[in-house]
């Protein structure tokens, strides 16, 4: 497809965009906030991330390009559930890999799952551990209760963890049932020429950091959240799981 290079051109919901940035490629503008100044743009790209909040500045930089045509309601619509999807298959991924790394879910489980699928040399067992048959007993019996535990833990997880925001120092909290995004502007960010920002995003299933900058700040009309150059996602459980750990 071909790619326009131009400083101006009408940004409209389905104007096809390209990107060399992060490896992006060809993406899609779905939303316009007119109501900002200066006019913001949302963007969902093939891959099925989401770039939010890109003003005119943006597309006219160096690393961005116009393609011919535009978008059908159609095609904005399979990219915007291709893009929930990947989200919802990146939690899971997440949530999968924090129990996956937790020694007090695993070992528990596979001492279980030993014992219900494998015919052991017990002699063997309590002769090598210095232990008796009545103890090795015990530590099955201790395993599988903890392995039960864990499994009945995260049926309970099914239900969201309430969210409580305070804005006059915790004098009072209000529930956030959407989650809470927290922006730290003018912030320095390492390899960079000019200022960023540093977004928080608390979801229900954890915390997911950006840094955004455009590198240029002292270009007129830039803005410092052009590009997204970093990204870091942690679940609840692998936040309270290394806080706790830490303390041990």
């Amino acid at each position: 497809m071909k790619r326009i290079k131009t400083k101006v051109r009408p940004i409209v919901i389905g104007t096809r965009v390209y990107t060399d940035s992060l490896d992006r490629g060809e993406g899609v503008v779905y939303a316009i906030h007119s109501e900002q100044t200066p006019t913001e743009y949302d963007v969902v790209f093939h891959d099925g991330v989401k770039g939010a909040n890109l003003t005119e500045h943006a597309f006219t930089g160096p690393r961005w390009s116009f393609l011919d045509g535009i978008s059908s309601l159609e095609e904005i619509t399979d990219l915007l559930a291709k893009s929930a999807s990947s989200k919802a298959q990146n939690i899971a991924d997440m949530q999968k890999k924090s129990l996956w790394n937790r020694n007090d879910i695993q070992f528990p489980r596979l001492i279980a799952e030993i014992m219900a699928s494998q015919l052991l040399d017990t002699q063997a067992l309590t002769d090598t551990m210095d232990i008796t048959l009545d103890e090795l007993n015990e530590l099955c019996d201790r395993a599988q209760q903890s392995w039960h535990d864990a499994q009945s833990s995260s049926a309970q997880k099914c239900t969201k963890e309430e969210i409580l925001v305070s804005l006059n120092g915790g004098q009072n909290f209000i529930a956030a049932k959407e989650g809470v995004r927290i922006i730290y502007q003018n912030v320095m960010v390492d390899g960079e020429d000019g200022r960023g920002e540093l977004h928080i995003n608390a979801t229900h299933e954890g915390l997911i950091s950006d840094v955004w900058t455009d590198g240029i700040c002292d270009q007129p009309g830039s803005t410092p959240s052009d590009y997204n150059i970093g990204t870091e996602s942690s679940t609840i459980d692998d936040i309270v799981h290394r806080l706790v750990t830490a303390n041990d």
